[in-house]
This record gives C-alpha cells, sequence and structure tokens, in this order.
C-alpha cells in the first residue's frame, strides 16, 4: 500500500518563530506515528487474514483426506467381500466340474467295458456263423456229389 507523503512546508527561520517549527515537528511526527500505526494494523490484519486462510485450507484437506481413507476402506471391504464371493462360486463349480468329470469316467469305462463284450459277442456269432456256413456248404457239397 503506497504510503501518503506528507507534505512538508518550506519554512525560512526569520519568519518562523521557535515555538511554530516544534509545533510543525510533533505533526509531522504524529503523522508518521499514525502512518505506522495503521501499516503495523494493516500488516496485523493481513497475517491473521492469511492464517485463517491457512487453517481452513488445511482443516478442508484434512477433511478430504480422511474421506478419502474411508472410502478407500470401504472399497477395499467390498472388494474383498466380492472376491470372497467369487471365490465361493469357483469353488463350487470346481467341486461340481470335478463331480461331473468323475461320472463322465464311468460312464466311458462302462461304455468301453460294454463295447468289449460287444465285440466278444461279435466273434463268437461270426466264428459260430462261420462254423454253420462250412457246415452248410459241406452238407450241400455232399448232396450235390451224390446226386
Amino acid at each position: 500500500m503506497p504510503r501518503k507523503k506528507v507534505q512538508q512546508k518550506t519554512v525560512v527561520p526569520d519568519e518562523q518563530s521557535e515555538g511554530e517549527e516544534i509545533s510543525l515537528e510533533l505533526e509531522r511526527m504524529s503523522q508518521e506515528s499514525e502512518q505506522s500505526a495503521m501499516m503495523k494494523l494493516l500488516d496485523d490484519m493481513v497475517s491473521k487474514t492469511r492464517a485463517r486462510r491457512e487453517g481452513r485450507r488445511d482443516k478442508i484437506k484434512k477433511e478430504y483426506n480422511d474421506h478419502l481413507a474411508r472410502l478407500r476402506k470401504k472399497v477395499q471391504a467390498h472388494n474383498k467381500a466380492s472376491s470372497d464371493a467369487s471365490m465361493q462360486a469357483h469353488k463350487t463349480q470346481l467341486a461340481r466340474l470335478t463331480n461331473l468329470v468323475m461320472k463322465k469316467l464311468e460312464i466311458e469305462k462302462d461304455i468301453m467295458q460294454k463295447i468289449s463284450e460287444l465285440e466278444s459277442v461279435y466273434k463268437t456269432a461270426n466264428l459260430e456263423m462261420d462254423l454253420v456256413m462250412k457246415a452248410k456248404i459241406k452238407k450241400l457239397s455232399t448232396d450235390d456229389m451224390a446226386t
């Protein structure tokens, strides 16, 4: 803030009395004292305003950081709960899948056993059919020769 200039009168010593000089000097000192008091008051007001503003800013920063920490905790808790639920669902699905794979293996084993039995029956039937066919051919050839 610019300071006001004190208007000083130029005084010629011959024209003034000593009392007037003293009163002018006192007036000048009084004005300088008032100006310095006002500057001090203004500086004091500025520093108090700055301190209040910094206090409010610090309070807002603290509230923001506290709020952020609470939100992070809530998000982490939600993620953990979701993760736990997801893990439980995966375990259940894995157990069910394992059970189904075991049933599939049992069914495949039964199918292989039945195929093996069918193959054995087929071979037996084929051998019997061959024997019957050979017997018929032999009978027919002996009948043809006899006639």
